[in-house]
């Protein structure tokens, strides 16, 4: 997990961000699956390790973050399988199902 932090002084503890790092910090299926959590203006974008925890994940997470969550995982992406459980061969098959995370 990587931890983006400021060098400034205030306290930051209380940000949305910060309570979603703190959940994954203290919950060890969470600090196992995700790879990287960051805010992406309002949108809390969340790479994780396996696919199938992409809906456990932001069914865990929605509380503690006030906007919207994309949970990606990038095995998937490199391979092209898409949350519908459709293989890597499938996607590979087809170019059109591919691009549709390069957008």
């Amino acid at each position: 997990m990587i931890f983006r932090r400021t060098n400034s002084a205030t306290n930051d503890d209380f940000t949305p961000l910060h309570r979603i790092h703190a959940r994954i910090k203290y919950d060890n299926a969470l600090r196992l699956s995700i790879l990287d959590a960051s805010d992406d203006n309002g949108v809390l974008v969340v790479f994780c390790a396996a696919e199938s925890m992409v809906k456990i994940i932001k069914l865990t997470l929605q509380n503690h973050w006030p906007g919207e969550i994309e949970v990606f995982c990038p095995s998937s992406m490199v391979t092209g399988a898409n949350e519908a459980g459709d293989s890597a061969s499938q996607d590979y098959r087809n170019a059109d199902k591919s691009l549709r995370y390069l957008n």
